[in-house]
């Protein structure tokens, strides 16, 4: 609707230049701007802790695309920085617990509130996560976890995530020609293989437990032995939201026939 998009001021000064650098942000501006992070990411166009210039072109230009606004650079760089604080306040948050409940409800942690007292007296920010978790967990460790490497959290050079810092501008150059070549279906493979590696290693609560069939990496594989769903880079992105939650794997796995899958995946 158009009084959701951001319309360009003439020669803002003021407190207009302040209402201007600011946006709006809701849970479908939120996926789609993790999304385009991550598959930028993946392209090779983010070196060291933020995007190349190219990068952040890129960014902008597919996420007014597809949310049909007219964000600009600072406001894009300014949420980028905002998912950056929040995934570090998540991970210190946690930390090595490994004995944290997880309500499904609210999606977050399920703890005691001895728990909550002793965290919020070490940092009172965390308060936020006591009523809803950070979302797009598993995609946020893509986009931060080899920038802000810590503990055992700390990314592991044998996942062989891309982006990292090479002084070599040629081969950056090569690298980034040869990643923009790559299909959309290529390029959504690469990135739930990588959210599969994450969600498998990470120390998770959310998917503790799970039936046999039902884990994360295996429902992934029968998503991408069916060709209509790997060849649909939206879809395959909803499938990649939808299985980090157990219930929905235990449903996708119980529907059994391939076409009621399918259905059941689409909108």
């Amino acid at each position: 609707m158009s009084s959701n998009k951001v319309q360009p001021l003439q020669q803002p000064s003021g407190e207009e230049s302040e209402k201007q650098s600011k946006a709006y942000w809701d849970d479908i501006t939120m996926d789609a701007f993790v999304k385009v992070c991550v598959a930028e990411t993946l392209a090779g166009n983010r070196l060291n802790s933020h995007f190349s210039k190219l990068g952040w072109k890129n960014v902008i230009k597919a996420f007014n695309n597809l949310i049909g606004r007219n964000y600009k650079y600072r406001q894009l760089k300014n949420k980028w920085s905002s998912l950056k604080k929040d995934w570090q306040l998540w991970n210190t948050l946690i930390g090595k617990e490994t004995r944290l409940g997880w309500d499904p409800m609210r999606q977050t942690i399920n703890a005691s509130n001895e728990w909550w007292d002793k965290k919020l007296k070490e940092n009172p920010e965390a308060i936020k996560f006591k009523t809803k978790g950070l979302k797009n967990v598993e995609q946020l460790d893509l986009l931060f976890k080899d920038i802000v490497a810590t503990g055992e959290r700390a990314w592991a050079p044998s996942q062989g995530f891309v982006g990292q810092d090479v002084d070599d501008s040629s081969k950056n150059e090569r690298r980034r020609k040869r990643k923009r070549d790559e299909t959309k279906s290529e390029l959504a493979a690469i990135q739930l293989e990588r959210i599969c590696s994450v969600v498998e290693n990470r120390s998770s609560i959310s998917s503790r437990g799970d039936k046999p069939g039902c884990s994360i990496v295996e429902v992934m594989k029968i998503i991408r032995d069916m060709p209509e769903v790997k060849n649909d880079f939206e879809l395959y992105m909803k499938a990649t939201d939808i299985m980090v939650v157990k219930e929905n794997r235990k449903m996708f796995v119980a529907l059994e026939d391939p076409i009621d899958q399918i259905a059941w995946l689409k909108p």
